[in-house]
């Protein structure tokens, strides 16, 4: 019987592969140095494509991911810009909530050396880090008083049943919002529903949350909560 999981695997290999090989002749053919914006480019990529689906039936990004360098463009890349690891973490929550894929926890990028990689080249390898921990621990809170434990991977809210808080609403959006944990608390991502959402009255599509944050979505209201 033939192994649908192992072909994924070696596509994904020789995708990674041929990647590597243009990248390669591009930086010898013109000679331009590596650019974190080419790192972000296939970070969202391999986001996308190193999904997998959790028992519950949902489909679930990495949340953990090493970009292997050579030593000159480490250097000169990690040196460049102390914030190029928020920028790129941002890039994958921004790449999961455009697929309307959850995160099995917060997100980590590190860079590693690889002292025979190629000027030019890099690789990047992902993973699901299930026991990682929140920053700031926090729940939502419903109107009859219960709470929601947002966890390590947070929460999506929407009309559709694979949310974990579902609304069952005509102008509910069916994957409507994200609330995702970030190195130092939680941030709101509308999912380009069709009425929005709105944070103390206020509509927004991606913001910082604060304790005792009013969301509202569609008829429903929540309160969020750090723990």
């Amino acid at each position: 019987m033939f192994d649908y999981r192992y072909r994924a695997m070696v596509l994904r290999s020789m995708e990674g592969q041929i990647e590597e090989y243009v990248e390669g002749l591009m930086a010898r053919v013109f000679g331009s140095g590596l650019q974190p914006v080419e790192i972000g480019r296939r970070l969202r990529r391999v986001a996308v494509r190193d999904r997998r689906v959790n028992v519950k039936g949902i489909a679930t990004a990495a949340n953990h991911f090493v970009v292997e360098l050579g030593p000159a463009d480490h250097d000169r890349i990690v040196g460049q810009s102390p914030s190029i690891i928020k920028d790129l973490i941002d890039e994958v929550r921004s790449a999961a909530a455009k697929e309307r894929l959850s995160l099995s926890g917060p997100v980590s990028v590190e860079f590693a050396v690889a002292e025979a990689r190629r000027p030019g080249t890099f690789s990047i390898a992902s993973a699901f880090d299930d026991s990682a921990r929140v920053a700031v621990p926090a729940v939502l809170e419903l109107t009859d008083g219960t709470t929601l434990d947002l966890g390590a991977a947070g929460a999506r809210i929407g009309r559709h049943h694979d949310n974990d808080v579902v609304i069952d609403e005509t102008n509910v959006s069916r994957f409507h919002v994200q609330l995702l944990p970030t190195d130092t608390g939680w941030q709101l991502v509308d999912q380009d529903s069709t009425n929005g959402t709105r944070v103390n009255g206020q509509f927004i599509t991606r913001g910082e949350l604060s304790d005792g944050d009013v969301l509202s979505i569609g008829p429903a209201t929540f309160t969020f909560r750090t723990v």
